[in-house]
């Protein structure tokens, strides 16, 4: 059970996950450390692309603990997260889905995004574990995204308290962590399935430079990605980009 978190709030950094990259030995090793800002200057996602922070308008936050090597593993914990963030929106009234692994997605617009990063501690990984929510973001603003995206104001007309939703999503993902960290990926297998995009369509898979054309098959059980090939084998991905 997580029982401690300790927050720090900068008002504008390069990027909450470097933030915590380069400050985690001031951090307390047996608690979670939050890392939230007002803005980001060099906000980052997956494979190192931008991730748009304009003052004021968004989530940045950063999760920062230590966790036994063997104890947890990091895809299944972006999922996790990804989940927590659908609850969240689903309490403000809109139907995310997520296109897998872990992008929370609302009318085929992306609306948050989760990038996990480690730090090899010996004993431990240091888990630095990233995510921004579009909140505020105008349209001009959401135009200017290498893809289509969307904000809780885009979709509902409606202004937001930052710190609110923050606490509210808090409050979801450690309960959603305690149950993964006791029960593992299995006990959120059928809800995170239930929202997955591009179910039996054709997709490319991007992987490490490569591109596998297919069938979105299924999720397999442990999280991975389930892709039918032309040829009528089924194939199993841990990891990837769905384009």
């Amino acid at each position: 059970m997580v029982e401690k978190v300790t927050p720090i709030h900068l008002e504008s950094v390069d990027s909450t996950n470097t933030y915590a990259k380069n400050n985690y030995q001031d951090f307390d090793p047996k608690g979670w450390t939050r890392i939230t800002a007002t803005e980001q200057t060099g906000g980052r996602g997956r494979f190192n692309r931008e991730w748009v922070s304009p003052k004021g308008e968004s989530i940045y936050l950063t999760y920062y603990f230590t966790t036994e090597k063997e104890k947890i593993d990091l895809g299944n914990l972006t999922q996790v997260l990804s989940l927590s963030i659908v609850k969240l929106l689903q309490k403000e009234g809109l139907k995310p889905s997520i296109k897998w692994p872990n992008d929370v997605l609302v009318n085929g617009k992306k609306i948050g995004g989760i990038l996990a990063e480690t730090i090899d501690l010996q004993e431990t990984w240091g888990v630095v574990l990233g995510m921004g929510i579009n909140v505020s973001v105008k349209e001009e603003t959401l135009k200017q995204i290498d893809q289509p995206a969307t904000s809780l104001f885009a979709e509902t007309g409606k202004t937001y308290d930052i710190s609110a939703l923050i606490a509210m999503l808090e409050m979801v993902f450690l309960t959603d962590y305690d149950r993964y960290a006791e029960e593992g990926f299995a006990s959120f297998y059928k809800e995170y399935d239930a929202l997955l995009t591009h179910k039996g369509k054709e997709i490319t898979l991007h992987q490490n430079g490569k591109l596998v054309s297919g069938t979105l098959h299924s999720l397999a059980e442990d999280g991975r990605l389930n892709l039918l090939l032309p040829s009528g084998e089924i194939k199993t991905f841990h990891s990837g980009e769905i384009k």
